[in-house]
């Protein structure tokens, strides 16, 4: 399992929409939970949450990595919507697994 879908189950399961999104103080956490569960190490003293925020830009058309990524003919899947100022939600009908996502 990769991050991103740890952060796009974790998104559903607190029900972040369009009209609802959520701030990352809540669900950072959450996901860095499920990360170390999963048997993933974490590097002692590192901000989690910076990879977290890497991984939404990497999928949100709303951010700036996305867009270069694009340009560079690298696939882009719009998962995420920023909605500033730490809150996101998963985007209506993006592909909530890897497979969904390659198709």
């Amino acid at each position: 399992m990769q991050l991103v879908d740890v952060i796009t189950g974790v998104l559903d399961e607190l029900g972040a929409t369009k009209s609802h999104p959520v701030h990352r103080s809540k669900f950072n956490p959450i996901i860095e939970k499920r990360w170390r569960e999963l048997g993933h190490a974490i590097a002692p003293r590192s901000d989690f949450g910076q990879a977290v925020s890497a991984e939404l830009h990497r999928y949100s058309s709303d951010a700036a990595t996305w867009k270069k990524n694009v340009q560079r003919g690298r696939m882009a899947v719009d998962l995420f919507k920023m909605h500033g100022r730490g809150y996101w939600s998963v985007r209506e009908g993006a592909p909530r697994s890897a497979i969904e996502r390659l198709i």
